[in-house]
């Protein structure tokens, strides 16, 4: 065969060679980014599964914290987290934008949901604590919805990164034998190649071409050797062999670039283990109920050496034996909700038991034989606090109970007695007493009825703290209903010339299902207070209907007067507990600073709201809201207040209403002022007027008469208004 011949032959043969080793450096180099992406991706995607649950558990840690202690700073690392640092979008925005599967991104987007979800369960909790419902917070902070939602944002994102790390250490692995085979493919061509160079010009290109080659073996050999710094560039070669040592220089690189990568995966792997161990909870890893791996802090919690809880059986590291049904429960719950969450006594090397949280999750629910993932957190503290908040929880119901209950009793006993004596002062006034003995027994019946009006207050309130007044839901007028509270309290206004008004809104319905007891309460208690602390002008009240569904009507009722105001300061104070505006108020008023916590317990037993608006030296504005329910089948149901003009409400000094009541010489109308009066004021003295007046009364008040002196002889005041006939 001719040179010339040869040298086309090898011209052919060292281009198919040149190619095939170029598609071969070309195949390698794609595989090898590939294989770095997908590790990349891994770690990425490891991360943001740790921000993730990292920004759920700053969130769960900040809700408790608040529901135990309630303080502010927890709520504002809340808001903090929730909306400037915002680990948890973060993680989700790039755990979505780095997987494009389906399922994961379905899975992601589940957790995300679910921490939505939880957030606002969070938020309750938040609502409950900042209304001093402390005992609902903390139900909800530690109750099963809690720990159900809690798993429901970390089962779905738990299976995506295990199906994540599944799918990349699979890219990876295929990436790594690829680059293997393309590797050991590019060795083969490449010396397929420089032994057809041998073989077709031994003679020839001795001196060009087989020495040249001499020298490329020698390389080669040293790259096979793992050197890295091999340079095939030989100026004395034929240009044919200095581009196959520029092809060689290039494989040489992808030998370079392939050894990096290696390396990148090494470093990788160093990385995940790092995480593995630097995890803020135990974690192991089992197959057939053996421990295959765990890292360190778990052998620390359990007190072994990381080395002798491989091939340890699991059982021996529960307090009580794992039998059989417990293995298959926790089967059954991997295979069914994906993840199983138990709490179970542990023990340590040392023999001693402590409370631990499982979680664990199926590699692969159709093989089991991949084993599973368990994180294991010692939960002692976790418990030993909330047994020690339950048994306080308990000790201040126990006491709260304790506290009311002696207040009711004390307050009824009291009562009782004040009962007598102010009926004994009544009696002892009409013996005969000269002028300084009377000014005596005026100020003891003052007294005396300030201090009941007290007790009745404190009896109230201890009821209202004991959960122990019912509400009623039986018809009542409304419309008299109000007009029956001025009357009462009109004599008041008149002895400090103020006007005492009554507006009710058109269009409401007459009759109404409720309990009017309360709601005269509530009423008398705020237009005494209007009264009290105004000294010109009017005192006017409001009623109107808020809005009405479902056959129900919430109403709100408002008392405006001129009186001396409020700071907004001390309209903060205001329905709380034996709190009054100031103390000046209270030296001059007097009053226990019951009545308007009263008045918001009442409103709100029956689903209402209190409120008041205040400008000193101006006037306020007292509200409450009630839930009422409009009757269907009343004969007076279709009825509604007519349209009227506010005006002043008739009162017992029109001689019109008492002149058809002159009776036996008696001056009806002072009489019945005289008891009107007393009954607005809770003076004990109106019974002996109703008993000596007895014949008089019947004949003026009809049949309302034996009624109303049964409530009077009960001290039942508030019944006996309700039962004073709004017209004479």
């Amino acid at each position: 065969m001719k040179i010339q011949t040869a040298s086309r032959l090898l011209t052919g043969l060292l281009s198919l060679m040149s190619l095939l080793s170029l598609g071969m450096f070309l195949w390698s180099t794609a595989y090898m980014e590939r294989c770095q992406e997908s590790l990349s991706h891994q770690l990425n995607d490891t991360m943001s599964a740790i921000q993730f649950r990292q920004g759920s558990d700053t969130l769960t840690a900040a809700v408790r914290a608040y529901a135990a202690t309630g303080e502010q700073r927890y709520r504002d690392e809340f808001e903090i987290e929730l909306t400037q640092v915002r680990q948890r979008e973060n993680a989700i925005r790039q755990l979505v934008l780095q997987n494009d599967n389906a399922r994961e991104t379905t899975l992601i987007m589940a957790a995300k949901r679910a921490s939505d979800e939880l957030v606002e369960l969070e938020r309750r909790i938040f609502q409950a604590s900042a209304e001093h419902r402390r005992d609902e917070a903390l139900e909800l902070a530690y109750g099963a919805e809690y720990w159900k939602k809690k798993a429901a944002v970390l089962a779905p994102i738990t299976e995506a990164m295990i199906t994540i790390s599944q799918r990349r250490s699979a890219e990876s692995q295929q990436a790594i034998e690829a680059a293997q085979h393309v590797r050991l493919a590019a060795v083969v061509i490449t010396l397929l190649n420089v032994a057809s160079v041998l073989a077709v010009l031994l003679g020839y290109y001795a001196r060009r071409v087989i020495m040249p080659l001499s020298r490329i073996g020698t390389r080669l050999v040293r790259l096979g050797d793992g050197e890295s710094d091999i340079h095939f560039e030989d100026p004395s070669a034929a240009e044919e062999l200095r581009e196959f040592n520029a092809m060689l220089e290039r494989h040489a690189q992808v030998v370079q670039s392939m050894y990096q990568h290696r390396q990148d995966l090494s470093q990788a792997h160093r990385q995940q283990l790092a995480i593995f161990n630097a995890a803020s909870s135990g974690i192991a890893f089992t197959r057939e109920h053996r421990i295959v791996d765990c890292n360190e802090l778990l052998a620390q919690k359990l007190g072994y050496p990381r080395e002798h809880l491989i091939g340890m059986p699991t059982s021996e590291l529960f307090l009580d034996p794992v039998t059989p049904a417990d293995q298959a429960r926790s089967l059954t719950t991997l295979r069914g909700i994906g993840i199983d969450r138990y709490e179970r006594q542990m023990v340590r090397r040392s023999g001693e038991p402590f409370w631990a949280r499982l979680s664990g999750k199926m590699f692969d629910v159709d093989d089991i034989s991949q084993g599973s993932v368990w994180v294991v957190d010692d939960i002692s503290a976790e418990r030993l606090a909330n047994e020690r908040m339950a048994e306080a929880r308990r000790m201040a119901d126990e006491v709260m109970q304790l506290k009311s209950n002696f207040l009711a009793n004390m307050s009824h006993e009291i009562r009782t007695p004040m009962s007598a004596i102010l009926g004994m002062l009544h009696l002892l006034g009409n013996t005969g007493l000269d002028a300084r003995q009377l000014d005596y027994l005026r100020r003891i019946d003052i007294a005396s009825k300030h201090l009941l009006e007290m007790l009745n207050a404190v009896l109230d309130f201890s009821k209202l703290e004991a959960g122990q007044i019912q509400v009623e839901e039986i018809e009542f007028d409304l419309e008299r209903l109000c007009e029956d509270v001025c009357a009462m309290l009109r004599v008041v206004a008149e002895a400090k010339a103020i006007d005492l008004l009554l507006q009710v809104a058109p269009g409401l319905p007459r009759v109404l299902l409720g309990d009017p007891t309360r709601l005269s309460q509530i009423l008398i208690n705020y237009t005494n207070n209007a009264l009290k602390f105004t000294d010109a002008g009017q005192v006017e009240i409001k009623v109107e209907g808020l809005a009405q569904t479902d056959g129900m009507l919430m109403l709100r009722v408002e008392v405006h007067d001129s009186g001396i105001g409020l700071t907004s300061e001390q309209c903060c104070k205001l329905f709380q507990s034996f709190v009054q505006a100031e103390g000046a108020t209270t030296r001059r008023y007097g009053g226990s600073g019951l009545g308007l916590a009263i008045c918001k317990g009442l409103a709100e037993l029956m689903g209402g709201k209190v409120g008041v608006s205040s400008t000193p030296g101006v006037g306020s504005i007292f509200w409450f809201t009630a839930l009422v329910r409009v009757p269907v089948k009343s004969a007076m149901a279709a009825e509604t207040i007519p349209t009227l003009a506010p005006a002043r409400l008739p009162d017992l000094h029109d001689p019109k209403m008492t002149e058809s009541v002159q009776v036996g010489g008696v001056d009806a109308k002072a009489l019945l002022l005289k008891i009107a009066n007393g009954l607005s004021r809770n003076e004990f003295s109106v019974r002996e007027l109703i008993v000596q007046n007895e014949s008089q009364l019947r004949k003026c008040l009809g049949e309302t008469y034996g009624p109303l002196r049964g409530a009077v002889e009960q001290f039942d005041f508030a019944h006996a208004r309700k039962l004073w006939p709004k017209k004479l």
